[in-house]
C-alpha cells in the first residue's frame, strides 16, 4: 500500500517541487527560495467533526449510505485495498463509491477490519481504571495502567519490521514501555507504547560516498518506535507512530511522527504497522520510497528480505523511570555486556563488553525515554 510523501519528507530529500506555468508546461521550482511567479502547495488535512459529531450525523438527510464519515472511514477510502471494495452484480467490476457517478447499491460490501482487540478484551476503562488499579500486584510500575493490558497492547501492536535482505546484522533484544496520556495533538486519551528495538550493531552506511558522522558503524544501535493507540470500546486503533532515523535528543535529527492513515499495515488497517528498516543503519521509515530518500538518499530499502514482528516479552517491560521494572539488563543471548535502559549517561552498546566497543556512542535509551515523557 503506497503512501504519498509529506512536505517535510520532500524537503528533506529534494528542496524542489513540480509546478505548471500559465501555458500548462511542467516546471521545477525551488521550495526554499523565491520565484518570480506565485504557486500553491496543496496538502490533504484532517477536518474535525466538532465536539458532537453524532448530533450532526442525526441531523443530516437520510440516505442509503452515511453522509458523515469518521476520520478512519475516510482513511479507508483513501487507502482501500482489494478487500475493501463494494460488491456488484455477477460479471460486473466492483462498484467503487469514491469514483461512481451513481451511488453504489447498498449491499453490505466488505470494508475490511479496522483496529485490533486484545486477547483479554480490554477497553480503556478496564486498562486504565478511573479509580485506579486497586490491586498493587496488577500495576507493578504504579502508572495507573494494568500491567497485563500494557503487555497485550504492546504485543498486538508490535510493529512488523521489513528489513533489507543484505543487512549485515539484524540481531536484537527488544525491550518496551507503556504509559497513559492525553495526546497533546488531539486531546484524546491514548496508551503510548515505546519499543526499544536494541540492535547489537549498526554496520554503517552501505553507500561508500557517505562521509557524514551518522554514516559510520558502531557497536549497539538504540533505534526505537513509538505507537499511540486509542480505544473505541474493546477495539483499539493506532492513532500515530513516531519512528527513529538517526535520532539524537539534542534535536539535530528530529523524530518523524505520522498519523495512522499515513502508514502501511501488516494486517488490519490501523492495527500492526509495517515499518521499513534501512540497510545496515536500521533507521525506521513508513514506506520503501521514503526509506530510499532518507538521510539525503544515503539510506536504502531496495532489497526487502527478512521480516519479523518486534519481540515482546512480559519480562521486558521497562516500567517507568521512578518505578523501573528493568534497569540493569543482562543479555538474553549470553553476550558479556550489561545495558542500563534508564541511565542517561551509559550509551547503549548492544551488550558488547565495554573494552570491545567500536565507533561513536549511540544515544542512551534513558535520554530518549525521558525526552518522550516515559517518567
Amino acid at each position: 500500500m503506497g503512501v504519498a510523501a509529506t512536505v517535510k519528507e520532500r524537503l528533506r530529500s529534494k528542496p524542489t517541487s513540480i509546478a505548471f506555468d500559465v501555458r500548462g508546461r511542467a516546471v521545477e521550482i525551488p521550495i526554499l527560495s523565491s520565484v518570480p511567479f506565485p504557486f500553491l502547495v496543496i496538502e490533504p488535512v484532517a477536518k474535525p467533526f466538532g465536539p458532537d459529531p453524532e448530533t450532526t450525523r442525526r441531523a443530516a438527510p437520510t440516505r442509503t449510505r452515511g453522509t458523515i464519515s469518521t476520520r478512519e472511514e475516510e482513511w479507508v477510502a483513501m487507502y482501500a485495498g482489494p478487500s475493501m471494495s463494494t460488491t456488484s452484480a455477477d460479471g460486473e467490476p466492483p462498484c467503487d463509491p469514491r469514483t461512481a457517478i451513481l451511488e453504489c447499491p447498498d449491499e453490505g460490501g466488505a470494508t475490511g477490519p479496522l483496529g485490533l482487540v486484545t486477547p483479554s478484551g480490554y477497553s480503556l476503562a478496564t486498562c486504565y481504571p478511573a479509580g485506579g488499579v486497586g490491586d498493587p500486584s496488577l500495576d507493578a510500575d504504579t502508572d495507573g495502567v494494568v500491567d497485563q493490558c500494557e503487555f497485550e497492547l504492546a504485543t498486538v501492536f508490535a510493529p512488523f519490521l521489513q528489513s533489507d535482505g543484505r543487512d549485515c546484522n539484524t540481531g536484537r533484544e527488544p525491550y518496551w514501555a507503556a504509559k497513559y496520556e492525553v495526546s497533546p495533538i488531539d486531546n484524546q486519551p491514548v496508551i503510548k507504547i515505546f519499543y526499544a528495538i536494541s540492535y547489537y550493531v549498526d554496520c554503517g552506511s552501505p553507500n561508500p560516498h557517505c562521509v557524514i558522522a551518522v554514516c559510520g558503524p558502531h557497536t549497539g544501535d538504540s533505534e526505537f518506535i513509538i505507537v499511540e493507540v486509542r480505544s473505541e470500546g474493546t477495539v483499539w486503533k493506532l492513532q500515530r507512530a513516531s519512528l527513529s532515523a538517526h535520532f539524537n535528543v539534542d534535536g539535530s535529527d528530529p523524530i518523524d511522527t505520522y498519523a495512522g492513515g499515513d502508514l502501511e499495515y501488516a494486517g488490519s488497517y490501523l492495527g500492526r504497522p509495517k515499518i521499513w528498516v534501512a540497510l545496515d543503519k536500521h533507521s525506521n521509515y513508513r514506506s520503501q520510497s521514503v526509506c530510499d530518500s532518507g538521510q539525503g538518499y544515503w539510506d536504502t530499502c531496495d532489497s526487502p528480505g527478512s521480516s519479523a514482528v518486534i519481540e515482546v516479552l512480559a519480562t521486558a517491560n521497562l516500567g517507568r523511570r521512578f518505578d523501573p521494572l528493568v534497569n540493569q539488563a543482562l543479555s538474553r543471548a549470553g553476550y558479556p555486556g550489561v545495558e542500563y535502559y534508564w541511565s542517561e549517561y551509559d550509551a547503549f552498546r548492544g551488550w558488547a563488553h565495554r573494552l570491545q566497543v567500536v565507533g561513536p556512542a549511540p544515544t542512551p535509551y534513558g535520554k530518549v525515554l525521558r525526552f518522550f515523557g516515559f517518567d
